[in-house]
């Protein structure tokens, strides 16, 4: 779904706005980690499916109901929320919210173009669009120095068993010092889909929806 600075760039600005995060490292990197599975050796995307608490189609990608799926977030997020790091579940509630947004918003109307024949290959477009547009954001990004030293500071002692604990951190240190160090390219003339321009409406969009419903989980969540 989403690619890595969307994910940051909503959570950060969505920790600015909320007023209910204490720990930001924390947040960040509980908002990249659901992605961790696929540093796996054996990786198969049936544990996307599972870090991402999907279960509504086929396989992953293929939505055919997504109210089922974001009443399986809250769900998710309500029977963990008290078992791990109070912001880490935040920040990993964030991203899986910020997914769920990109599929209604996004994927899904690409797909309806690519099945109606108007755009062959949608799907492999979107995804190099996205490669060079996450660069951009990275590069636009007023706060970066700031972002990025907040999510070194990131820690957690324990994550959910969907994911794998010592990937949470190879998956961040791998956005800090690899994924970025370098301008991209993908090879195609504009964007159709995804260009900064509009991932900085998604991005804006997203955090007004996922504020409220962070700040409406804090007033309903039980003392611990």
């Amino acid at each position: 779904m989403s690619y890595p600075m969307v994910h940051l760039l909503t959570a950060f600005e969505t920790a600015q706005q909320c007023g209910v995060i204490h720990n930001l490292p924390a947040f960040l990197l509980g908002s990249l980690a659901p992605d961790s599975v696929q540093f796996r050796e054996d990786y198969h995307y049936t544990m996307k499916e599972k870090s991402h608490a999907w279960a509504c189609g086929p396989r992953w990608g293929e939505v055919e109901d997504s109210e089922k799926w974001l009443r399986d977030i809250q769900s998710f997020y309500r029977e963990n929320r008290s078992l791990y790091d109070r912001d880490f579940m935040l920040g990993y509630i964030t991203h899986l919210l910020t997914d769920w947004l990109m599929d209604v918003e996004i994927w899904q109307p690409l797909l309806t173009e690519q099945h109606s024949g108007l755009i062959p290959d949608a799907d492999k477009r979107y995804h190099k669009e996205c490669y060079k547009t996450d660069y951009e954001l990275f590069a636009a990004c007023p706060y970066q120095e700031k972002l990025w030293s907040a999510l070194k500071l990131g820690t957690v002692d324990a994550v959910p068993p969907v994911i794998p604990f010592e990937l949470v951190f190879a998956l961040r240190d791998s956005i800090l010092y690899e994924q970025f160090a370098a301008p991209r390219e993908n090879g195609l003339d504009g964007y159709l889909f995804c260009s900064p321009e509009r991932m900085r409406c998604f991005i804006n969009s997203s955090v007004q929806h996922i504020t409220k419903w962070l700040q409406k989980e804090e007033q309903e969540e039980p003392e611990r």
